[in-house]
């Protein structure tokens, strides 16, 4: 297999191109955004990426099979826009792979009219955040005037390095002269946190920005009760870990 093995799996006739993109990562509010896009929208998938880059297993599905990870990308026409949306099972492992992958989806969008790529991600924080906030950063002069009208908070200064996709496929778009922007929304740093409520609030952005008529209530319902069960999760994590410190303190110290 090559290092990036590149899946056509349908044409398009498609001009002008917005992407967005969303893998998993902090709380995945990427991901959870972009799946929620593609199956809210219908889009069809139109090219996938597998690599030996991408970690070495595979995902079992509810009837018993398997496949190796895989990334997507997927496309839907909406009035005049033609948006593409990137997402799949895992990040690329490593830095070489990052930016492999990264260069090998601009490649495939070379032949199109690219007028933004927008990543998604989050911003890791050690608390489950009440009020969280969305931070941009955009190499778009409309863009950012969009993002300001939002009241969203700008990285500059407040956003050490954006590590993985979601920043190297941005600063690759800018290296070749495509507009790009990333948003990141505050969420909890813990390997059991779903974050739902913060991808809700970049799906509220990009339902504006693309005029995307999503059906954001649907999201609504599934968030108060995903987020009950996601902190009694935790709590029950925490407890257990407590409990693991006091046993090996009371073997020890015996």
């Amino acid at each position: 297999m090559r290092d990036i093995e590149v899946k056509e799996l349908k044409k398009v006739n498609a001009k002008k191109i917005f992407l967005l993109e969303g893998l998993p990562g902090v709380g995945n509010v990427g991901k959870i955004a972009v799946d929620f896009m593609v199956e809210a929208l219908d889009a069809k998938k139109i090219f996938e990426f597998h690599s030996p880059f991408f970690p070495h297993c595979v995902f079992v599905n509810e009837r018993g099979g398997f496949s190796l990870p895989k990334i997507g990308l997927y496309h839907i026409k909406r009035g005049k826009k033609d948006l593409f949306f990137l997402s799949g099972d895992v990040q690329p492992s490593g830095e070489r792979a990052c930016y492999l992958l990264s260069e090998a989806v601009l490649d495939v969008l070379k032949s199109f009219s690219v007028q933004e790529v927008v990543t998604l991600g989050g911003m890791a924080l050690e608390n489950i955040p009440d009020q969280p906030r969305v931070f941009y950063a955009s190499s778009g002069k409309q863009s950012s005037e969009f993002y300001k009208k939002k009241h969203l908070s700008h990285c500059g200064g407040s956003v050490g390095p954006i590590i993985g996709m979601s920043g190297v496929l941005a600063g690759l778009a800018k290296e070749r002269n495509i507009p790009s922007s990333i948003l990141l929304a505050e969420t909890f740093n813990h390997p059991t946190y779903i974050g739902v409520k913060e991808s809700r609030l970049l799906l509220d952005i990009l339902n504006s920005k693309f005029n995307l008529r999503l059906n954001l209530k649907e999201l609504d319902k599934e968030i108060e009760m995903i987020e009950k069960e996601i902190k009694n999760k935790i709590e029950r994590f925490f407890l257990q870990q407590r409990e693991d410190d006091d046993y090996t303190h009371v073997s020890y110290m015996g």
